[in-house]
């Protein structure tokens, strides 16, 4: 009876089949919750709303809370289990470590943790700006979510590659206009680190930098890397694009994968 129960809990808290109705009602109430627990987290940061409806948002707060740590715990209980002690053990750390769960714990934690250790105020009103990790578990529920992290699985060693050459380009370009500009310029190239600070800018087109080459080296070296700028997001730009391409093809050709909570076979 009790395997019976738990294997149809597993069921409604997974990725919902075409025909379960309690499954898909399920995540429904979820993202109903989710959204309005980040909606009443928005509202808490107006002052007049948090000094007149304050009580109310923390009860409101505190009800979620509790929602959300029950869903936690039922999900870790009905992990896939195997035979033998050891591989429940492997089992059950691999969901906690997911990063899925990560997510769905840092969630709930900035509501538990002042309340076990003794926090510096300060530190407990830094801890609560966690709960808005609370949006990422819409990604559980979205389908869009879902194909996402399958694209950013899929393509991260061309995405590695790309913004590792962004890396290079922004170490290179900063080196030079320190050298070129460090004379006319000591305040703002004192020194590299500080020069990354303008190829930061030029290479992600910050509108807001002031920061700006005087000498003749340094404005051809800045025109270089503001054409290459572009250059540089198209690749990253251009990787994601192709992804999810490829990732909404999967779907709709009815790839199969494993639920990673429960297991199961599902269709993508």
């Amino acid at each position: 009876m009790l395997k019976k129960f738990k294997k149809r809990l597993r069921e409604i808290l997974a990725p919902p089949q075409p025909d379960d109705k309690l499954s898909k009602a399920f995540d429904i109430f979820l993202i109903a919750l989710i959204s309005l627990n980040i909606f009443a987290v928005i509202l808490e940061t107006i002052e007049p709303l948090s000094l007149r409806y304050g009580k109310h948002l923390h009860v409101f707060e505190l009800v979620t809370v509790i929602l959300f740590t029950i869903e936690y715990l039922l999900r870790f209980w009905t992990t896939s289990e195997s035979n033998g002690f050891k591989n429940i053990t492997r089992n059950k750390l691999r969901f906690v470590f997911s990063p899925i769960s990560l997510i769905d714990l840092f969630a709930i934690l900035p509501f538990y943790l002042p309340a076990i250790l003794p926090f510096d105020l300060r530190i407990i009103r830094g801890l609560r700006l966690f709960r808005i990790f609370r949006v990422f578990k819409m990604g559980r529920y979205s389908e869009s979510f879902k194909m996402l992290g399958e694209m950013l699985k899929k393509k991260q060693a061309q995405l590695i590659a790309s913004l590792f050459f962004i890396m290079i380009l922004l170490i290179i370009s900063s080196s030079l206009m320190y050298f070129v500009e460090k004379k006319t310029q000591p305040h703002e190239f004192s020194s590299i680190l500080s020069a990354m600070w303008w190829g930061i800018s030029s290479v992600m087109k910050l509108s807001y930098v002031d920061i700006e080459p005087i000498t003749l080296a340094g404005k051809i070296i800045g025109t270089v890397v503001a054409f290459l700028g572009v250059a540089v997001f198209a690749l990253p730009t251009a990787i994601i694009s192709s992804g999810l391409i490829e990732a909404n093809k999967d779907r709709k050709t009815g790839v199969k994968k494993k639920c990673p909570h429960c297991g199961a076979i599902i269709n993508s």
